[in-house]
């Protein structure tokens, strides 16, 4: 088959992750995440596509380089994917202490959406930290197992913290 720029560009956009696609020597389509390049200008990008003679397809010593761009709407089910994988980067970005709370110092409960504590799951209290209303200030909380509750801290190292086996101190690692 005689490349040509579109026929490289379609070869690559099939490609999951790619952001850049050349062609060089004429012939030669690549796809690449990232691209370590220096300009070399264009009279090294001499030979014309076989496929299509009014684009040019690199050179022997150049490459003709360009960079993608999905410029479709994102499907349902490519926007819930999305959705679910930034759920996921979130919830795995905590590490824990179990067993004890996090610091317990005065003043070091932080309201999130006008409440210093929320009832739900740990992951629950985790999604809570990062995206609720005050959230930029959320360092972690300590999670009560027993009562199915989580109170936030702006610190989870300000103040003693207690020993309780139903209860853990989750932190923002990331």
């Amino acid at each position: 088959m005689s490349m040509s720029v579109s026929r490289c560009f379609a070869f690559c956009s099939k490609r999951k992750g790619v952001s850049y696609f050349g062609i060089s020597n004429g012939n030669d389509c690549w796809c690449a995440q990232a691209v370590d390049a220096s300009p070399l200008g264009s009279a090294s990008c001499d030979k014309p596509c076989p496929g299509y003679p009014a684009d040019m397809c690199g050179g022997i010593e150049g490459t003709s380089l360009y960079s993608m761009y999905d410029c479709t709407n994102a499907t349902k089910e490519e926007i819930e994917a999305e959705e679910k994988e930034k759920k996921e980067a979130l919830l795995s970005s905590y590490g824990s202490l179990n067993g004890e709370t996090c610091g317990q110092a005065e003043k070091n409960t932080l309201q999130l959406d006008g409440k210093g504590y929320l009832s739900g799951s740990v992951d629950t209290c985790k999604l809570a930290c990062w995206k609720g209303k005050g959230a930029e200030e959320c360092h972690g909380f300590t999670y009560d197992a027993l009562m199915s509750k989580c109170t936030f801290h702006y610190d989870v190292t300000a103040g003693k913290a207690t020993k309780n086996k139903k209860a853990s101190c989750y932190f923002k690692i990331q």
